[in-house]
């Protein structure tokens, strides 16, 4: 998404296939300006597989090859005073563990850590980990499932309130709710772009896909010059760019879905009352 959006080769994916079909498969596919994946002779290409009634009934993982995945200071040099984006599943691997937290020792300050709510578990071990990482998140995405198993609140503006109270935004998305954002210390709520329930096909990636159009977005600004308008244009924009990947089998912004994106402007003014409005706590 961020590669699609931005029109950049300055993104790169760290991921480890193994040397079998699959892996050969997405080595042949990858989008070539996010790079090629590594590729390990030690274990097979990791998957995910969904079980579906009318819709996704469970899905189960297997990381296999993706856990032999290696960043290296010298890959790090050219990129350290950017972004690297991570999840908190990938902290419970300790090989993957020491690989990323090698990375958030090699970047410098001014470099933005965005932390993926994936695989969120009670706040005891979220504390946990957090506490063992090289840097602190600046920006934390999740679902409002990952926020509660964190928080132990079902309130999730009382969640979002005391969740990772150094970070300076967390956006927490709610389905067709929309999402509850705090930014600098203020929370407002966005709204959904709407998808009729018959138009859904499947919602794997809808997460991935917000956050990626998210940071997209914003990293058309300096990150010190950020505000709360540029967050909730962001906001919106991905909320779009998510209803188009739901009503696909893809899981992820394609090329054509990522044109119809960049064609996209919000008016802010077509917001309805609640959107954009901060939520007094």
């Amino acid at each position: 998404t961020l590669a699609r959006l931005s029109h950049t080769r300055d993104v790169t994916l760290y991921c480890c296939v193994g040397n079998d079909e699959r892996g050969r498969f997405y080595t042949e596919y990858m989008d070539q300006r996010i790079g090629s994946p590594q590729v390990s002779n030690d274990n097979p290409t990791g998957l995910w597989v969904g079980i579906y009634g009318d819709s996704l009934v469970e899905g189960l993982d297997f990381y296999g090859a993706a856990i032999d995945v290696t960043v290296s200071v010298g890959d790090l040099t050219m990129a350290k005073n950017e972004m690297f984006i991570s999840d908190i599943d990938l902290f419970t691997i300790p090989k993957t563990k020491k690989e990323i937290n090698n990375a958030l020792a090699t970047v410098e300050d001014d470099c933005i850590f965005a932390l993926s709510l994936v695989g969120a578990t009670p706040y005891e071990t979220t504390r946990e980990i957090l506490s063992t990482l090289n840097k602190y998140p600046d920006l934390v995405f999740g679902n409002e499932y990952e926020l509660s198993a964190i928080t132990g609140e079902t309130d999730i503006v009382k969640g979002i309130s005391m969740a990772f109270p150094a970070s300076r935004l967390v956006v927490i998305t709610q389905a067709e709710k929309g999402a509850i954002i705090r930014f600098d210390g203020n929370i407002v709520s966005v709204g959904a772009h709407k998808v009729p329930m018959k138009d859904i096909i499947d919602t794997t990636g809808a997460g991935d896909t917000y956050m990626g159009v998210v940071l997209a977005e914003l990293l058309h600004i300096p990150y010190q010059e950020w505000i709360m308008d540029d967050v909730i244009h962001a906001a919106s924009t991905a909320s779009y760019a998510s209803a188009l990947v739901v009503q696909s089998m893809h899981s992820q912004l394609t090329p054509e879905m990522a044109e119809l994106v960049l064609k996209h402007t919000t008016d802010l003014s077509t917001y309805n009352e609640q959107d954009g409005a901060e939520i007094p706590l």
